[in-house]
């Protein structure tokens, strides 16, 4: 039972961690493209 509890924990951390990376990667994306764009006008 503890042993589960653990692997949900890292399962959890592992996914946070992604999400977060994924999150604030497209953010630059988007804030790059937006600020070009606005160049460009």
């Amino acid at each position: 039972r503890k042993q589960g509890e653990l692997l949900m924990f890292t399962v959890q951390r592992l996914w946070l961690n992604e999400l977060m990376f994924f999150t604030g990667w497209s953010g630059k994306v988007i804030e790059k493209s937006c600020s070009s764009g606005m160049v460009n006008h």
